[in-house]
């Protein structure tokens, strides 16, 4: 599980504010706007306390699953699934990144656009549920063997 939570959150990243840039064409009535960001690394104690804050999450989510049910963490550019709490996050990420520091306006946690793991339930024991990362994103599997 470690090997996993180390995979995940190396695609950690802060995004900066936005930056637009206006562009006219001199050839054409035409004028190009495009979005820039800035982005920076993210301190090694956020690191962890996101590796902490995900292995605590999944933790009490899978304790209410049944066996063969699955809780999912998934970041998607552009999307805002209904109910989300963080642009880009599902529900379940963005409880996570909401447990990290704030960070300054205009700032927000991201993952590379397609992440996703979804935990399955494979075993339920007295009091201990057994989990298998069954889908998860082609960028946190080459992480894995890296």
């Amino acid at each position: 599980m470690e090997k996993l939570l180390d995979a995940i959150a190396s695609g950690l990243d802060i995004r900066g504010a936005e930056e637009k840039d206006l562009k006219v064409s001199d050839e054409y009535p035409l004028i190009i706007e495009t979005d820039w960001y800035d982005y920076k690394e993210v301190s090694q104690e956020v690191i962890e306390l996101f590796k902490k804050e995900l292995r605590n999450h999944l933790i009490e989510n899978v304790k209410k699953l049944d066996v063969g049910e699955h809780v999912d963490y998934g970041f998607e550019y552009d999307s805002k699934p209904l109910g989300t709490l963080i642009e880009g996050a599902n529900d379940n990420l963005a409880e996570v990144l909401l447990k990290l520091p704030a960070l300054d306006e205009g700032e927000s946690y991201e993952l590379p656009e397609d992440t996703y793991v979804r935990f399955t339930v494979t075993e339920r024991y007295e009091n201990k549920v057994l989990v298998n990362p069954d889908i998860v994103s082609p960028w946190i599997m080459g992480a894995l063997v890296e």
